[in-house]
């Protein structure tokens, strides 16, 4: 259990800088890139990734306001009407944006991501997943898993889906997830012994404090590669 953890220590976290760093390993392959990072927010990831051309859309206009102040090539729009061309992006990056998105924008999103990505290209999608904590911010739409890129974005099929395929080109590169710890829950079992239950539930609180503890998935790190030998 403890190699467990060793193993995947980074990764339990709610930072963000983790997955922003997996980002800059595909940016990195890429020569002189044009990178489009969407629902920049703070501008988190654009001051991970240094002195890299990278074009920012963010709706608020708050946010807007404040990316202008520190960073150029700063765009107000929303995440499923990008106003750039087609095919001008060599990396596109999204973290902690789709959950925001009802189904029909997220479609959406998915059709204006391929549509802007060049052939080659990478598509790096950071979300959280369904958990305890996923309602706790109001304006969580849905939780999205990755399945929902692959059928419609690397293998899907069409008489499967409600909506058209958005590609067939994509393959996965990567596919990590983020976790939490599991706070022990005392009220998930129950013997007929006041006296074992008491027992049980002390050996589980210091097996819990010692490092025996249960890890849970809560968000997910996506990179799909735009293949044109796939077409």
């Amino acid at each position: 259990m403890k190699n467990q953890f060793k193993k995947i220590e980074s990764l339990i976290t709610l930072d963000r800088k983790p997955f922003y760093q997996k980002t800059a390993k595909y940016i990195s392959q890429l020569n002189n890139p044009k990178i489009l990072d969407i629902g920049s927010g703070d501008g988190g990831f654009a001051k991970t990734i240094g002195k890299v051309e990278t074009f920012m859309v963010e709706n608020n206009p708050v946010s807007v306001e404040s990316l202008e102040k520190h960073f150029p090539n700063v765009f107000q729009a929303k995440a499923d009407k990008l106003p750039f061309d087609d095919e001008y992006f060599d990396l596109i990056h999204c973290s902690h944006l789709i959950e925001h998105l009802y189904p029909q924008e997220f479609y959406s999103f998915m059709k204006e991501c391929d549509r802007v990505l060049r052939d080659g290209g990478f598509l790096c999608i950071a979300a959280p997943l369904m958990s305890p904590m996923f309602y706790w911010d109001l304006s969580h739409i849905k939780p999205y898993d990755p399945s929902i890129f692959k059928r419609y974005m690397v293998n899907g099929d069409e008489s499967c889906t409600t909506r058209p395929l958005v590609s067939q080109k994509y393959e996965i590169i990567e596919e990590c997830y983020r976790y939490y710890v599991v706070p022990p829950d005392d009220s998930e079992f129950f013997i007929y012994s006041e006296f074992l239950t008491k027992i049980y539930r002390k050996i589980k609180f210091i097996l819990h404090k010692i490092g025996f503890r249960k890890l849970d998935k809560n968000g997910f790190f996506l990179v799909l590669r735009k293949n044109p030998s796939k077409e």
